[in-house]
């Protein structure tokens, strides 16, 4: 017959274990960031890149942010800081030209560089299973109302600019130069 106590532990290991499943599975999904920060590496040890362009600088530094294990990079964390991100970006003329200034060079350098835009696509697919693999459905939910709310908002006061569409654009398909500014603009 089961008490109360054994009940109660009971739960108290089916929690335990649980939590232990949600932490290794966070820290599986760095494992192909990882392996993201050693092709950028990669790049400059085979004389590909010098560690002082740019471009790799900013790369390199938006792996680094994404690894940090203090950073929660669930879903709801992602649109808030990008939103944040986008609004500071398009509402301060210097922010669009740093951010323009960062696109630009990330391009050229994935023009000059074959190998460093594989990188860059290997950042965008690595960050985007590390976002969906720490998402629960609270965060899920909580994006969808936040989205909807900004939205009606925006309609409501005819605002030609929405942080919405953006957001869900750039988290469906990632982008290595908008991680770079990103990380530039948090550093």
């Amino acid at each position: 017959m089961l008490t109360a106590g054994s009940v109660a532990s009971l739960m108290l290991m089916w929690l335990a274990d649980w939590r232990e499943r949600c932490y290794s599975r966070r820290e599986i999904t760095r494992f192909p960031m990882f392996a993201a920060r050693d092709s950028l590496v990669h790049l400059v040890a085979n004389g590909v890149m010098s560690e002082d362009d740019h471009p790799w600088k900013w790369s390199y530094k938006s792996v680094a942010m994404l690894l940090r294990t203090h950073q929660k990079w669930h879903l709801l964390g992602v649109v808030l800081r990008y939103a944040r991100y986008v609004a500071k970006t398009h509402s301060e003329p210097i922010e669009q030209k740093r951010r323009a200034e960062i696109e630009a060079q990330m391009n050229a350098a994935c023009e000059a560089h074959p190998e460093f835009k594989v990188v860059q696509n290997q950042i965008g697919e690595a960050f985007q299973a590390m976002v969906s693999a720490r998402t629960n459905v609270c965060h899920e939910a909580l994006v969808l109302l936040l989205v909807a709310s900004l939205s009606v908002v925006s309609a409501l006061l005819h605002l030609s600019f929405t942080v919405a569409p953006m957001v869900f654009r750039s988290l469906r398909n990632p982008n290595s130069n908008e991680l770079a500014g990103f990380a530039v603009s948090h550093s």
